[in-house]
């Protein structure tokens, strides 16, 4: 079926390069006490997965198409790779999770490989349209990393309102806890009241009786712009706390950043804390107090975070 030994090495590098990042346990997280969490994703599944397991499939069906093999044939192994990793995912490799999602973007990555070969020889036979593909590929570049920056962005509203969050999806639960006191720039602010943001640096800090460890994620606190919109939201799971600052990424369903800070609430129900939010154009800060500890986290986007929507 592979006619050179040259061509079975390309294969087998290629099939090692799938086992490598496929076929080893995942480890847990656990040890840090925050996590930045990105969540680019089309619908309920994950653009930067897709395109991971897009990419990871491509050198097979290169390699496979470069030692001659068949086009037909290379998509039967690539699809039988794919299912075959995800089959032992399923029963065996600890800490991965099987999709037939995959299954499809491994088999479009296999697809992808098939034509490079074709279009490299063209490449070659033709400086212009080299020339044209390196200008398109770096300007698509560039685009993309200023597409991804300007996605990133958290709106600055001009009023915000703060409700307790309505847990009418089956996967959330209702907080358990109490919320004291909500004060915006330094202000104690109602719940369902509209507050005017002045330009500039907004901080929000909110005072709260924790709940005891939530087997969902528990909905806290929620942030609303005039157009009926979120702005950003608090949620527990666990003793686990998420924070998610709406960007515009949101309304594409490219699912921007989300703040998971790992055992940040107590463990007891009825202790105080603390929660700090600045939420900036292209930065912001979270920092959670209780009696036990602090935990602070910042971040500014800048242009070399703009991949971080399109690629894991």
């Amino acid at each position: 079926m592979i006619g050179t030994a040259a061509g079975r090495k390309l294969v087998a590098i290629a099939l090692a390069l799938i086992a490598v990042a496929t076929l080893i346990p995942g480890s847990s997280d656990a040890a840090n006490a925050v996590v930045r969490s990105w969540h680019p994703a089309l619908g309920d599944y994950g653009l930067a997965d897709a395109i991971a397991n897009v990419a990871l499939f491509v050198p097979l069906g290169w390699t496979l198409t470069v030692a001659g093999v068949r086009p037909r044939r290379v998509v039967a192994v690539v699809l039988a790779t794919t299912i075959t990793v995800e089959f032992l995912q399923y029963t065996i490799v600890a800490g991965r999770q099987a999709s037939v999602w995959d299954v499809l973007a491994n088999g479009v990555g296999g697809v992808i490989g098939i034509g490079l070969p074709h279009l490299s020889s063209r490449i070659m036979r033709s400086p212009p349209f080299a020339l044209r593909a390196a200008a398109v590929y770096g300007v698509a570049v560039v685009v993309g990393i200023a597409v991804g920056v300007l996605l990133q962005a958290v709106p600055q509203p001009r009023a915000v309102r703060w409700t307790n969050q309505d847990s009418h999806r089956p996967a959330y639960m209702p907080f358990a806890g109490t919320i004291n006191d909500v004060r915006m720039n330094g202000t104690s602010v109602p719940a369902d009241a509209w507050t005017e943001i002045p330009a500039g640096r907004v901080t929000i800090d909110v005072d709260l009786a924790s709940a005891l460890p939530s087997p969902r994620l528990a909905e806290i606190i929620q942030f609303w712009l005039r157009d009926g919109r979120g702005w950003a939201w608090v949620d527990q799971l666990g003793r686990d706390l998420r924070v998610h600052a709406v960007s515009r990424s949101d309304a594409l369903r490219l699912r921007g950043h989300s703040l998971w800070v790992r055992a940040a609430m107590p463990s007891a129900a009825g202790e105080p804390v603390t929660l700090h939010l600045e939420l900036r154009r292209f930065a912001h800060e979270v920092v959670v107090r209780s009696a036990q500890h602090e935990v602070r986290f910042s971040q500014r986007i800048s242009p070399g975070d703009g991949w971080q929507l399109f690629a894991p």
